[in-house]
């Protein structure tokens, strides 16, 4: 029986169970239940049940639709929703709760916590020990103690950035956040309505669309510290936000911390009050300045969509958070008040390409592109892009009416996925077929998704999915399929079009990264594939913030996208060199045309997959010819 299940049960048998009766009747620790309860939560809320904490007695089953309860006890006996068999992924694991834990843990408490015996912790710890001291990190083990990490801060901190961004895209797809908020929409109608509670209490004015931005702001608060990414460094200077933003921000934290059972550090308070100073400033911006703001946001705006080909100048939600964001953001720089963003690696990674538009929205923005803003700064930027994306996939989800689901024949289970895809789909009619019986009017379909392969001449998007898809499975198929239906996505061109032999170098010389990028730019454009301006526009994006990712790759690329035409230059690097503390392997050099924006996203989608596979990325620069390269790039596109 699952996790879920045995909890499931016994919840069944007794109704209301404290978490002291529950570690001991299961052997699980406080923080395996409380995880298994959360999921349990969000699961309830289509499942026909409810878990709800009573005080001084504990975890109380309520059952609202038993038939539904009852399908849904009887799934967890079948399927598994965590696993710890895959052993780099165990590892992770072992490193995220070392890296996150301040204290002392002991072996016996992360075989607990991962639900694997003693004897295969000790087993990997021995490569968890290599990894730490690849990175100056110490593994320390105190006898009646347990195990804990000696080492800088700022190198514990960047592991720990790297290993939580690795197990992110283990679990989830590329837009976690944005499936995670999903599962909090019920909860944070709760949270807007203590806020404006608050607001009123403490008499601190803010408009609707600073509510809004704030919600945004709380969010990723809960998502970071329910990750166990506690508070970066934040500087602020607390004479000018003011006593009852404070006050205010104790008040807001304590209720969060009740509502999600979080625990909060104290040091969060000063990051969530510059937050609310910020956004309650936006009501004292004089009218003719917002005239001007607005006017200039609308002019940077234009450019990218011309760029891009995007429709970011129609989104009015956008603009008006942007109006909120980017006063309070200059105030913020004027002052000396630095706010330090801890989602920044995953931000630049998951949402690569909103991070780029960010960057050029800073450039065409007449006041913005005075200022020297942090990475974290541009990072919480990028996530105003990111949600105006979201919109618009959420938006052709909607456009979906009749979906076929494809089996192999009809069992049970093929309700079951049904169900969970109706979940998903809530417009779409679903028709379930057997393969054997695939109708003729399958071109009726908006969408065909198939258990089995199957292969059928129709224009219709055709999707295979497993037999019990996952959450995340699901969630990355919607994410797909958004960007499948999407104009801009349909005049992209194949990835293996990018390569050519042309562009193949291996660097044999021993020099640093940014004169490597400079050389092999300038023969991008010697050879007609990149515009004159290309070396310097590239140098002055990779300066500003760094594209070498993990385990030896990295993708540079310009801060325009102007190519003369769709390329990717591959620098093999025989003897790997370090920049700003990362190795490099292979360089993935990008050069796209003006309006393939959601090409920029499949490249960077390719270079994760690359990056996933430490041996194909050894056997990447092993390559001494194109023929060579092409070789193992193809067991990358295999995998997709």
């Amino acid at each position: 029986m699952t996790d879920f299940g045995q909890v499931v049960a016994l919840l069944n048998e007794h109704q209301t169970l404290s978490i002291d009766e529950l570690k001991e009747r299961l052997k699980f620790s406080e923080r395996k239940i409380r995880e298994v309860i959360k999921g349990l939560r969000d699961e309830g809320e289509t499942k026909g049940f409810e878990i709800k904490t009573i005080t001084k007695q504990g975890y109380h089953l309520i059952i609202h639709n038993r038939e539904s309860f009852l399908s849904y006890q009887e799934s967890l006996n079948q399927v598994n929703p965590y696993s710890a068999s895959d052993k780099d992924y165990r590892q992770r694991l072992i490193l995220y709760l070392l890296l996150q834990n301040k204290g002392y843990i002991s072996i016996q408490q992360i075989a607990d916590i991962l639900d694997v015996s003693r004897s295969t912790v000790i087993s990997d710890l021995k490569v968890v020990k290599r990894i730490l001291q690849d990175n100056h990190i110490s593994l320390i083990s105190k006898p009646h103690f347990g195990l804990h990490l000696k080492g800088k801060e700022l190198a514990i901190r960047k592991l720990f950035s790297e290993v939580a961004l690795k197990i992110n895209q283990k679990e989830e797809d590329t837009t976690e956040y944005f499936a995670f908020v999903q599962t909090l929409a019920k909860q944070f109608k709760q949270v807007e309505e203590e806020f404006k509670r608050l607001l009123a209490y403490h008499r601190i004015e803010m408009n609707r669309t600073g509510i809004e931005s704030m919600m945004l702001h709380l969010q990723i608060l809960v998502f970071r510290v329910s990750h166990g990414n506690e508070i970066a460094e934040v500087t602020v200077a607390q004479e000018l936000i003011g006593s009852k933003k404070y006050l205010m921000a104790q008040d807001l934290l304590v209720f969060l911390g009740e509502l999600f059972e979080l625990a909060f550090d104290p040091q969060e308070v000063h990051l969530l009050a510059s937050q609310i100073f910020s956004k309650a400033t936006s009501v004292e911006v004089p009218e003719v300045r917002q005239v001007a703001m607005k006017k200039m946001i609308a002019t940077a705006l234009a450019r990218i969509d011309q760029e891009h080909g995007t429709n970011y100048s129609n989104d009015q939600l956008l603009k008006e958070c942007l109006l909120l964001h980017i006063y309070p953001l200059m105030l913020r720089t004027s002052f000396g008040l630095e706010l330090k963003n801890s989602l920044i690696t995953s931000i630049s990674v998951q949402y690569s390409n909103s991070f780029l538009i960010s960057l050029q929205f800073i450039d065409y923005h007449e006041e913005l592109s005075k200022f020297q803003l942090s990475r974290d700064e541009i990072g919480y930027l990028a996530l105003h892009f990111a949600a105006h994306q979201e919109r618009e996939y959420q938006q052709k989800i909607r456009e979906i009416r009749q979906i076929l689901l494809v089996t192999e024949g009809m069992r049970s289970n093929s309700l079951l996925m049904k169900a969970r895809l109706e979940n998903h789909f809530p417009q779409a009619e679903i028709q379930v077929s057997a393969v054997s019986s695939l109708p003729e009017t399958i071109s009726k379909s908006d969408l065909v998704l198939s258990t089995i392969p199957v292969k059928v001449a129709t224009d219709v998007p055709v999707f295979t999915l497993s037999e019990n898809p996952n959450e995340g499975e699901l969630q990355k198929l919607k994410n797909i399929l958004g960007m499948h239906l999407s104009h801009s996505y349909q005049k992209t061109i194949p990835l293996q079009h990018l390569f050519c032999e042309e562009l193949f170098f291996v660097e044999e010389q021993e020099q640093d990264y940014l004169t490597i990028l400079a050389k092999y730019a300038r023969k991008m454009v010697n050879l007609g594939f990149a515009n004159e301006d290309f070396p310097e526009s590239l140098l002055n994006r990779e300066q500003r913030f760094s594209t070498v990712y993990d385990n030896g790759v990295a993708g540079p690329h310009s801060m325009r996208q102007d190519a003369q035409q769709n390329s990717m230059a591959v620098i093999v690097l025989p003897n790997p060199l370090i920049y700003e503390g990362k190795i490099v392997k292979s360089i993935f050099m990008i050069n796209v045309k003006a309006k393939q924006f959601f090409l920029h996203r499949e490249i960077s989608e390719l270079l994760i997959k690359v990056m996933e596979r430490p041996e194909l990325v050894q056997n990447l620069s092993k390559s001494r010819s194109y023929g060579e390269f092409c070789h193992y790039l193809a067991q990358v596109q295999q995998k997709e």
